[in-house]
């Protein structure tokens, strides 16, 4: 499991330091503006994820969703 918020948003082109962080390849589906922060549902592969970012990227960009090993969680199977 990943909690939205924390997951990141870059630019694909220009991605900067991601030493230490997980990244996929995205494409912007929608944009949500939430005041402080922008919220993405970003389609990686099929599965829609949502990630926040103070950044803007306009729907079809080609993004990184960015986000730290910690913050994954395994659950166990259900039944």
């Amino acid at each position: 499991m990943l909690r939205s918020e924390n997951l990141g948003v870059r630019a694909a082109a220009q991605p900067g330091d991601t030493a230490g962080l997980n990244t996929l390849h995205g494409t912007v589906a929608d944009v949500q503006y939430m005041g402080a922060h922008v919220e993405y549902a970003v389609d990686v592969n099929g599965v829609e994820l949502t990630a926040w970012s103070p950044d803007e990227y306009e729907k079809g960009a080609a993004v990184l969703v960015t986000f730290s090993p910690e913050h994954v969680h395994l659950l166990p199977p259900q039944g």
